[in-house]
C-alpha cells in the first residue's frame, strides 16, 4: 500500500473516530483537539505497521495504538477541558476499548476493499 492510500485510510478512521468521540464525549473542542493530534500519529503507526505480514497485526495493531498511545493523550485532553481527571479516565477506557472492536473490523475490512482493487487492476491490465 502506498502512501496515498495510507492517507486515505487515515483520513476515513479519524471520521469513525471524530463521529464516535463526540457522541461519547459530547464535546466538540475535546474531539477537535484528539483528532487533530491523532491525525498525524494514525500516518506514522500505518505506515510502521505496513513492513508487517501477519494476522496477529489484527490485534496487535489496534492494542499498540490504543492503549500506548490513546488513552493517555486522551485523558490528558480530557482532564484539560473539564477538570475532572475520574471522568476523563472513563471517557478515555470506555471509548479506546469500544474502538478496538471498531478498528479490528474497520481494518480487515479495508485491506479487502485495497486487495480487491489490486486484483481488479491486475485483470484489466492483463
Amino acid at each position: 500500500m502506498d502512501k496515498k492510500l495510507s492517507l486515505t485510510k487515515s483520513i476515513l478512521w479519524r471520521l469513525t473516530g471524530i463521529i464516535w468521540l463526540l457522541i461519547l464525549s459530547r464535546s466538540i473542542q475535546i474531539t477537535f483537539l484528539h483528532h487533530s493530534v491523532f491525525l498525524i500519529i494514525y500516518f506514522f503507526h500505518e505506515r510502521f505497521w505496513l513492513k508487517i505480514a501477519s494476522m496477529k497485526k489484527y490485534w496487535l495493531k489496534p492494542v499498540t495504538y490504543e492503549i500506548v498511545l490513546a488513552i493517555p493523550i486522551l485523558t490528558l485532553i480530557s482532564f484539560y477541558y473539564t477538570g475532572n481527571l475520574s471522568w476523563a479516565v472513563i471517557l478515555s477506557v470506555t471509548y479506546t476499548t469500544s474502538k478496538l472492536v471498531l478498528y479490528y473490523g474497520f481494518d480487515r475490512f479495508y485491506d479487502k476493499l485495497i486487495l480487491r482493487q489490486i486484483a481488479t487492476n491486475s485483470i484489466q491490465k492483463g
